[in-house]
């Protein structure tokens, strides 16, 4: 069941064909890429200096674009390091009461309020012997 001379001989010669199609299917490919390569130099040589400038320009347009983006980033993870880095701190506001009454009962609840509070220290002050007013 081995295969005949002859039979080796049609394998050779069909997969010599494949490689020589391959190969001039290649070389016309890389003709093709050379003759574009070759068009594209032409325009840039046709191109004014201007518009060499434009694209130049563009190029570090783009490049300081992300690096601006990047220090951002770098810059919030800044702040937060150092956020997490302080640990004790408490921030403390003092308490805001309103300069005038905002209903007309609120006037006088805090009137009786400071009333009974002065009425409540002075008691107490004299249980320790201290005056009122003092």
């Amino acid at each position: 069941m081995y295969p005949t001379d002859a039979t080796i001989a049609k394998i050779k010669d069909a997969i010599g064909k494949l490689i020589k199609n391959d190969e001039a299917k290649a070389t016309r490919g890389l003709v093709n890429i050379n003759q574009l390569i070759q068009n594209f130099a032409d325009q840039l040589k046709m191109k004014p200096s201007e518009s060499l400038q434009v694209i130049a320009q563009t190029r570090y347009s783009d490049v300081f674009g992300q690096l601006y983006v990047l220090l951002m980033q770098k810059e919030e993870e800044a702040e937060v390091s150092k956020a997490a880095t302080i640990v004790d701190t408490r921030v403390v506001t003092p308490a805001e009461f309103p300069m005038t009454a905002t209903t007309p009962g609120a006037a006088l609840l805090t009137g009786l309020f400071l009333r009974a509070f002065r009425r409540d220290r002075a008691g107490a002050g004299a249980a320790c012997g201290l005056r009122p007013g003092a």
